[in-house]
């Protein structure tokens, strides 16, 4: 017996173009409407992206005028701390597809209060920064082998707050080696799995004679790749938490606090970001794809 209807959208988050950057399903539910956590899960595997949760806080509230909302993010596996760009791209249905005008739109989660801005043609999130720290090789000898013949690692720092580990790599990769390299992900899966560790970072400092720059010319601060197999993401196409930790660490190896990053997963994806004392603020473009109604 269906349960109702809701109003649902597929969106790219950090996207100029449709099939880049990285897809979340937005799904607002009606004031009556609860669904279980293995019910989000399911429908986050049917569609086969993170689904993103909005309900309104009052009943009498609309999307079109309220400026507060709740949001859950799910996997088909898991409930997620924190999901940056399903954040943006939920931000982005109600901006520009609601005509809601609020002059920020707060999202109340299990990790705290977002707020998404719209900023021109893109939407700006402020999320905490993600602080990483040294860790040795040895706790993870076993899971750094599993990525294979690799450059030469820098550092390997973990992010205790997310349980996000940093892998900075020698910049002797072209951009295309970058984005063609396929690490062999069940071996990686294996080699990680204690339970705790959630995604893996792969990054370098952008060598701008290596084509590390955008259509426009404009050269990019550092790249990166992001694992996460424990989630049921085997690679993830943009990560707006992970760039909240890599910010943190880039704005302190480079001493500067605006950067440009592009996520060189198949899909890609540009990232602008500031950092803001012990916030980060992540900036991007937002592509409808796909528009209707779900019977739940």
């Amino acid at each position: 017996m269906s349960q109702g209807e809701s109003s649902v959208f597929l969106v790219d988050v950090f996207a100029e173009n449709p099939f880049t950057g990285n897809p979340a399903f937005v799904c607002l539910l009606p004031c009556n409407l609860n669904l279980s956590e293995e019910q989000m899960k399911k429908i986050s595997a049917e569609i086969g992206c993170t689904a993103a949760f909005l309900s309104r806080i009052n009943q009498h509230d609309t999307f079109t005028s309220a400026s507060k909302f709740k949001l859950r993010w799910f996997t088909s596996t898991t409930e997620i701390k924190l999901c940056g760009h399903a954040t943006l791209g939920t931000g982005a249905v109600l901006a520009n597809y609601y005509d809601n005008k609020s002059d920020g739109i707060t999202f109340v989660t299990s990790g705290g209060e977002l707020v998404v801005k719209k900023e021109g043609s893109k939407l700006a999130l402020e999320v905490p920064i993600g602080i990483s720290e040294p860790i040795g090789k040895d706790k993870y000898s076993k899971l750094i082998s599993a990525f294979g013949d690799i450059p030469t690692i820098k550092e390997v720092e973990y992010c205790k707050s997310l349980n996000y580990m940093l892998i900075d790599l020698q910049q002797t990769w072209s951009r295309k080696e970058f984005e063609s390299w396929g690490p062999d992900i069940p071996t990686i899966q294996a080699a990680g799995s204690d339970g705790q560790l959630k995604i893996v970072m792969i990054t370098m400092k952008a060598d701008h004679d290596s084509h590390y720059q955008d259509v426009d010319g404009n050269k990019y601060d550092y790249v990166c790749r992001v694992f996460g197999p424990w989630l049921g993401a085997p690679e993830d196409p943009v990560t707006g938490s992970g760039h909240a930790v890599l910010a943190s660490y880039w704005s302190t190896k480079l001493g500067k606090t605006q950067l440009y990053a592009r996520q060189c997963s198949p899909r890609g994806g540009n990232v602008n970001i500031l950092v803001k004392g012990d916030k980060v603020e992540l900036k991007g473009s937002v592509t409808k794809v796909l528009q209707g109604v779900m019977n739940l």
